[in-house]
């Protein structure tokens, strides 16, 4: 078994965790347990990572260099997560970073699966609107903008982010698997 197996299985063995606390917490309703949602934080935060890393693994051909510094800040969003979720570290005052760290993840995430630096003309244009958008949203949480001022242009931000990244993907068309020489395979 290869770490993309096992990187997969725990993939899904989280999103079923996710999917279960969830259940649990809506099925209590307004009084429900803080250890329940202290769980699905830290979940989300484990499940967000190895998803990236399954697709990075699965679906692009990321330099050596780039795969790590992505797998480092994998792990320093899991660390962080963790350590926020459960009030290890000071949720008052730090739970920013590791949503800040989550938003530079997932952008090199999507501009792997993009294959930004490689990509012309209106894929370069999507790629560099998937950045501008997360880095509106980066700095939303870093200097912990109000949703009162700048709720609306957030939400802009993160419906540019999303559709700029759909269209780009469907007409880079990146998501096919690769051998095990590297070569793309329907």
């Amino acid at each position: 078994m290869n770490i993309k197996n096992i990187i997969g299985i725990i993939t899904i063995v989280l999103a079923v965790s996710m999917l279960t606390l969830t259940f649990m917490l809506v099925s209590q309703g307004i009084m429900f347990k803080a250890a329940y949602l202290k769980m699905a934080m830290a979940n989300l935060y484990l499940l967000i990572v190895f998803s990236g890393l399954y697709l990075v693994e699965t679906f692009s051909n990321a330099q050596k260099g780039m795969s790590r510094a992505i797998q480092l800040l994998g792990i320093m969003v899991m660390f962080f997560g963790v350590m926020v979720s459960f009030n290890w570290l000071d949720f008052k005052t730090m739970w920013n970073i590791p949503l800040i760290m989550g938003v530079v993840y997932i952008t090199l995430i999507e501009l792997q699966l993009l294959k930004w630096e490689k990509s012309k003309h209106l894929l370069k244009i999507l790629g560099l609107l998937t950045i501008v958008s997360n880095t509106y949203i980066f700095a939303f949480f870093l200097f912990k903008l109000s949703m009162i001022k700048m709720g609306f242009v957030f939400d802009i931000a993160i419906i540019t982010s999303v559709f700029s990244f759909l269209i780009g993907l469907m007409l880079s068309n990146p998501l096919k698997k690769k051998d095990r020489s590297g070569q793309n395979i329907a």
